[in-house]
């Protein structure tokens, strides 16, 4: 198994330019030195990598998303860095992850309700960021994890580590009650069909004079006769 191994010489990830010659590598593991600047991009171009860890290091910018180009990752470390900005919503993308541990950064942002996709996560952490916004309602592997798994993220809230979120507040989870609602909008418009039809028949046997006429109001006064 190819294992990448590089030198105390190199003090930034960038300047590791022996990383993209090795196309076929399958673990990469820097955990616990003092390399500093941030994840490169080309690091999702790796395709045969099972296992990341950069853990305990001086990183900074941003987890790039190109990361979720990574199908065949089982394992990812970015923990107790400095790193910033959003969870990458790509991160969804890691099928086949087993551990993803992400704590201990400067994080922000709120955690994408995609992650629900990854169903065969055992270890799992955002703690330590600065993620804020509900935790999403999630429903599979994700649902296992208890409080210590989201602990000291201040403005986080939400199941497990409190009920201040409701689903309605949380703005991080799939848009189902949208779903729903437009689901009886089309139920509305099939019925006014359904009832234009039906009134259409009784005018053809009527000669009785009437009107038909829709307006815009509720579903009780959406279909109404004029004499």
């Amino acid at each position: 198994m190819p294992l990448l191994c590089l030198l105390s010489s190199f003090s930034r990830v960038e300047e590791a330019k022996v990383l993209q010659e090795l196309t076929n590598l399958q673990v990469v593991r820097l955990a616990y030195n003092q390399f500093s600047g941030s994840l490169p991009l080309t690091l999702g171009n790796f395709t045969f990598l099972q296992y990341v860890d950069f853990c305990a290091n001086k990183l900074t910018g941003k987890i790039p998303p190109e990361i979720g180009n990574l199908s065949g990752l089982v394992s990812l470390n970015l923990s107790y860095n400095q790193l910033t900005g959003p969870i990458p919503a790509a991160l969804s993308n890691l099928s086949q992850i087993e551990s993803l541990d992400i704590s201990h950064n400067k994080l922000s942002g709120g955690i994408p309700w995609q992650l629900d996709q990854l169903k065969f996560l055992e270890v799992f952490s955002v703690a330590q960021n600065n993620l804020s916004g509900c935790i999403p309602n999630f429903r599979d592997q994700l649902a296992t994890f208890g409080e210590a798994a989201y602990a000291g993220n201040v403005g986080l809230h939400g199941p497990p580590l409190d009920q201040m979120c409701t689903s309605a507040s949380n703005t991080t989870a799939p848009l189902e009650e949208e779903d729903k609602e437009v689901s009886s909008i089309d139920k509305v418009i099939f019925y006014a069909i359904s009832a234009a039809a039906y009134v259409g028949e009784q005018i053809a046997t009527d000669v009785t004079p009437y009107t038909l006429s829709f307006v815009t109001a509720p579903i009780s006064t959406l279909l109404f006769l004029e004499e």
